[in-house]
């Protein structure tokens, strides 16, 4: 395992949390703490157990099968292998109970992967309760996921991107995670036919639509494809974008799904074809006409509200 921590006064704070009993109104509370960035609380529900941070469920899993039981739009970031089938390296910003981490794994062994996570204790309660093993293939870093790639000269084949802070609305995405400036440093450390796949709390109408259109619109200023996963199960929307200047039809994505399971690519992975079929293109007009978030203006609080 390798974990290297990132030394400063900030994160110095980080080491003293505050860590407490499970409160009476969390029956099934397992482990409980006041980190820098959350109020981490470890819930299990009898056969799941979840990750909460503040008002919001983060995680969760089997505790039987930790590879079991996630939410539904993890299986969506490994759409990214239509695109690119030769995935060698990954970057994930974000790490949570480390659902897609675990994945990618097991399922794909020889993928090196990279993690930025801002929060020490949410790594800790990764390992201590949600069964993460980092392998000699598997490096964490405790520290901003911008920051660590502006710091990075790698190149990936993959960036995954779910890292998520909360307030009275709910979870959502860091602003300057979600930024035109932001998308271009993603791009910049993408290889030439990478793929980026984004997770978006809200749905394409209903729940957080114009935040949904808003990041998509500011994507499409630097990625030439876009395409949406929205989750059945949850207010979820998958964005998975290509370098690649031609697009992949709805039918094509579906093909070359089953013909990568039928082939052997993507292993035994569940739910690879059910999840392609997920894919739509239908992108609503308003759309291009919606927020485009830049560094100097990002009102996603504002967002959530619509």
């Amino acid at each position: 395992m390798r974990c290297m921590m990132i030394s400063t006064a900030l994160l110095l704070m980080a080491i003293m949390l505050i860590s407490t009993p499970a409160s009476a109104g969390w029956a099934n509370t397992i482990y409980e703490e006041d980190s820098l960035y959350h109020h981490i609380r470890v819930v299990d529900d009898g056969g799941d157990r979840m990750l909460r941070f503040d008002n919001s469920i983060e995680s969760k899993m089997k505790k039987n099968n930790p590879l079991m039981g996630h939410f539904e739009y993890i299986d969506l970031f490994f759409q990214s292998f239509v695109l690119k089938q030769d995935i060698e390296n990954c970057m994930m910003l974000g790490l949570g109970g480390a659902s897609a981490p675990k994945l990618m794994q097991h399922y794909f062994p020889s993928v090196e992967i990279e993690i930025a996570e801002i929060d020490e204790a949410v790594y800790d309660v990764a390992v201590e309760y949600f069964y993460f093993d980092p392998s000699d293939t598997t490096e964490v870093t405790i520290q901003d996921a911008r920051v660590y790639l502006r710091k990075s000269d790698t190149i990936y084949d993959l960036v995954i991107m779910d890292a998520y802070t909360s307030n009275k609305y709910g979870s959502y995405i860091p602003f300057h995670l979600a930024t035109l400036e932001f998308f271009e440093i993603v791009d910049e450390h993408l290889s030439d036919d990478g793929v980026f796949a984004f997770n978006v709390i809200g749905q394409i109408s209903g729940d957080r639509k114009e935040l949904v259109a808003s990041i998509y619109n500011t994507m499409s200023k630097v990625f030439p494809n876009i395409y949406l996963f929205p989750a059945a199960e949850s207010h979820n929307v998958v964005f998975i974008a290509g370098k690649d200047k031609a697009a992949v039809s709805k039918s094509d994505w579906t093909n070359t799904a089953a013909r990568l399971v039928n082939s052997g690519v993507v292993g035994t992975y569940p739910f690879y074809i059910i999840r392609a079929n997920s894919y739509t293109d239908e992108v609503p007009e308003k759309w291009w006409a919606a927020q485009v978030l830049t560094d100097d203006f990002a009102p996603v609080d504002g967002l959530l509200r619509l």
